[in-house]
Formats: C-alpha cells, structure tokens, sequence
C-alpha cells in the first residue's frame, strides 16, 4: 500500500506539526508502506530528506488563508489542479491520502475519493479565522462529509464540530511521544544543585508567548540570582528576544536542540507560556516525559494534558503574576516539584508512540 502527505502551506515551519509528519512517516515506512511526501514546505522536505524517505517538492500557490492569497485562489486553485492530477499519475488506487492544508484538501478530496483512495484530513491546529471567515469554508464543510478528519485533541474536535463538521466524521488521536526517562528511574523533578534552570523549547514565534514571558519575569530574576532562563528554538520573535535578554546574563539561549534527553536534564522546569488556545502541547507532554515538571498557560488543549496542581501548574491567562508565583513554589518546595515532576511523568505514559501507531495502523484496515 502507498501512503501520501501532503502539505503546502502559507508559510514554512518547523514545530509539531511536521515532527508530527515525520514520525508517522518514518513507522509506516519502517511497516513496510510505501511512502511519499508533496509538498511546498521546503522545512518538512528537509526533515523527509535527512530521514531518507521519499519526498518530491512542487509548487501550486499560496494556501488560501490570508488576503492576499485568497484574491490568487481562482489562479492558484487551476495550478492546483492541473499540478496534483501530474502528481496523481505515480500514485496507485487504493492509496491512502492525509491532507494537511487547505489547497489540497479543496482541490484534491474529489479527485482522490474518485479514484478510490482513503483521505485523512490531519488537523494540527484548531480552526482560527484564517477557517472561520474563510469564504472557502462552505467548500470544506461539504467535503469534509466524504473523509475522516483526525484532530489532535478533544478541544480541537470540539472546535471544529462547532465549525460545522460531522462530529461522526471527526476522530481524535493524540500525538504520542517516547519518553526520555526509563520507566525504571524515578523522574529526577525539582531544582539542581547549581540553582534554578527554567526552560523554554518550541517555535519562538508571537502566538507562543515566549516574549511576553520573558517582559513578565525579566523585572523578578535580580531577586532569584540562583534563576536561569534557557530558551531552546528558532522562530519570528528570535532577534526580539536577543533585544530584550541582552543585558541579563540569567537568561541564554541556545538555538534548535537536536537531542531533548539532554536539554531536560539540564532544566528544572519547563514554562509553556502560550498566548493562543493550543491544540495539544508537545513540548509540555515531551518535558513531563523527561521528569520535568511543567508550568502552563491555560489555554485549550493543556488542560488535557496538565490537572493543575497534580501533573503540572496552569497559569490564568489574566493573571501573569502567577508564572513567577508558580515558579517560586517550585524552586523552593522541593516534595511538591517532584510530586509534581512524577505525577508528570505518569501521565505522559498514557500518551506513547505505541499507542498512536496502533490507532492510525486501525485506520488503514
């Protein structure tokens, strides 16, 4: 059997979603599938590349969620078609598709589910405005009656049933990761003998929240001399959050982390300070795997990942002091870190690999 991705998106990028991909890719692979990545996404090509997995670039236009891009669609959606029919001819009936952005998904559903292929639609956000006052967005109700979509969390289903989709159609399987930590050593949690390291990896990008963090607790840090920040990642706000961290030596940062077991075992806790509903949280899940407690803003998907005050701490979006509040209990009451850090680590174990992979390998009977 023949496994498709395809993603072109708006824009390049390099987070969750296209680890997402990736790991998928590579256990299908690995099963014995044949796999093939399209895409515009020149990050997700890299990742396919370095991974050797089969992967072929093409360009068909800018995916319909912004201005711009929807006053080019009629262009594009004719590119479109004419691109993914050449690139319809090496893929076999009986395939199985998994769509990841809009173009496709409108332009490419009928003529997949005419040539008797399955289709997955892979959601890894929750719909925002760029869906919701999309004029397309009539065209993706109605086709999303012919698939199965899988979003990544119950909150990001619930978002999109109240977009209008069948709630049969709608499945959720959440990302599933390899815990760090074994499950025969106890999570480490709590401080380090040098002090206080709290972490931050993801994107550093406005929605993320990291910079907003930093103007939160730069002003407390002079009070915690035994504190450190150390910011893991890459992303739009990176040159301006080199602007705000350049006078404060307790804060460092050390660019994209290739090998996490070692970014967690240098942290004492990790900060997820996101300004948007997020629609799981893998770096939360990955840290509580890694014994690292995690302290969170509430905001969509967390909350089903971190009970606060059990598996993790949630910080109020409304209430900002509570991040160097959070962060101080956990500096100084070092039982309740690692309750905290264990309990973590628990509930990361309900979230393996194993599992996702059993669920999509259900999926494709």
């Amino acid at each position: 059997m023949t496994i498709c991705f395809f993603k072109f998106p708006l824009e390049d990028s390099l987070g969750g979603a296209e680890f997402h991909t990736l790991k998928l890719a590579r256990y299908f692979a690995a099963s014995g599938y044949n796999i093939k990545l399209f895409t515009s996404d020149q990050k997700l090509f890299r990742l396919f590349e370095k991974n050797n997995l089969p992967r072929r670039r093409i360009m068909v236009g800018l995916e319909p969620v912004s201005r711009g891009a929807l006053l080019r669609w009629p262009i594009t959606y004719i590119q479109a078609f004419f691109v993914f029919k050449k690139a319809f001819k090496s893929i076999p009936p009986g395939s199985v598709c998994f769509f990841q952005s809009l173009t496709e998904k409108i332009v490419l559903t009928p003529m997949a589910v005419r040539k008797g292929m399955k289709v997955f639609w892979l959601e890894h956000k929750v719909p925002g405005r760029w869906l919701r006052r999309n004029p397309l967005l009539r065209s993706y109700r109605r086709l999303a009656k012919k698939i199965q979509i899988i979003t990544v969390s119950n909150f990001a289903r619930k978002e999109f049933i109240q977009l209008g989709l069948p709630e049969r159609n709608i499945r959720v399987i959440y990302p599933g990761i390899r815990a760090v930590t074994p499950a025969s050593s106890p999570p480490h949690g709590g401080g380090r003998k040098e002090g206080v390291a709290v972490g931050i990896l993801g994107r550093l990008d406005p929605e993320k929240g990291v910079y907003d963090f930093l103007k939160i607790i730069l002003p407390h840090l002079p009070g915690h001399p035994d504190w450190r920040v150390i910011i893991a990642g890459g992303g739009k706000d990176k040159n301006k959050i080199q602007k705000l961290i350049s006078n404060c030596k307790q804060i460092q940062m050390t660019g994209f982390v290739k090998d996490k077991t070692d970014f967690f075992s240098r942290i004492s806790v990790l900060v997820y300070p996101s300004r948007v509903a997020e629609s799981f949280g893998v770096a939360a899940l990955e840290a509580q795997g890694g014994g690292v407690p995690v302290v969170a803003a509430r905001l969509g998907a967390l909350e089903e990942i971190i009970k606060h005050g059990e598996t993790g701490l949630l910080v109020e979006p409304d209430k900002p002091e509570q991040w160097e509040k959070y962060l101080d209990r956990l500096a100084t009451d070092h039982q309740f870190a690692a309750t905290i850090a264990k309990n973590g680590w628990s509930t990361s174990q309900m979230f393996s690999e194993s599992r996702m992979f059993q669920v999509f390998d259900r999926l494709l009977i």
